[in-house]
């Protein structure tokens, strides 16, 4: 397919191919979903953490004796029944909270959520991002250039240009990641993604396959 290629004034300087083996794709939603889930998953840390009963300090002695009292046998006052005893089944610091995804399935979530910008016009091209000093101001001009008016922009590059990266890092909505980076997370919650002409190019020889 073909798209509008913009320069940083907003202005019209060409076409751009873009693979329709990547960016006109049936969207799955479920592929999507998944991945999305084992990604927040990977992020997620064990902060719970609770002792069980070799971890609660004293009940080294057996409460009482085992046979003729007429009670059920007991070996520690730590035991999970006894009050200041250990949890039972609690949650730990080991912990994993990570899910384990195919990559041909996290490659066919990337090229759904790609296809999905552009089907619903969410997707701008520029030919380049020339940028040569810390200027947020400039970045702001970029993206109303761009007519995305105030939504969260994820812009994905091919060359990394801290300049750039560095005035877009404090306005609100607004990230920058190399094409190599880039992930279905950020892609989903970023309404409109902007490429530039390099980072599509790689972005489909990537995922043409």
């Amino acid at each position: 397919m073909k798209v509008k290629v913009y320069n940083q004034s907003g202005e019209e300087v060409g076409t751009a191919n873009l693979d329709d083996r990547v960016f006109g794709v049936e969207v799955r939603e479920y592929l999507v979903h998944e991945v999305l889930v084992a990604q927040l998953a990977a992020k997620r840390s064990a902060s719970a953490s609770t002792k069980n009963r070799s971890a609660v300090r004293g009940g080294g002695a057996k409460p009482y004796r085992q046979k003729g009292t007429g009670r059920a046998r007991q070996g520690t006052i730590r035991a999970g029944q006894y009050r200041g005893g250990g949890v039972i089944f609690g949650p730990t610091a080991e912990r994993n909270y990570t899910k384990k995804v195919p990559a041909k399935v996290r490659r066919s979530a990337l090229k759904s959520c790609f296809s999905d910008k552009v089907k619903n016009d969410k997707l701008r091209v520029l030919d380049k991002i020339d940028f040569s000093e810390y200027k947020t101001k400039a970045v702001l001009d970029v993206i109303e250039n761009l007519n995305v008016g105030e939504a969260k922009t994820l812009f994905v590059i091919d060359e990394k240009n801290g300049y750039f990266a560095k005035s877009a890092a404090n306005i609100q909505g607004v990230k920058v990641l190399f094409a190599g980076s880039v992930n279905v997370y950020d892609l989903l919650y970023h309404d409109y993604l902007v490429l530039t002409q390099g980072a599509a190019e790689m972005l489909g020889e990537a995922f043409s396959d």
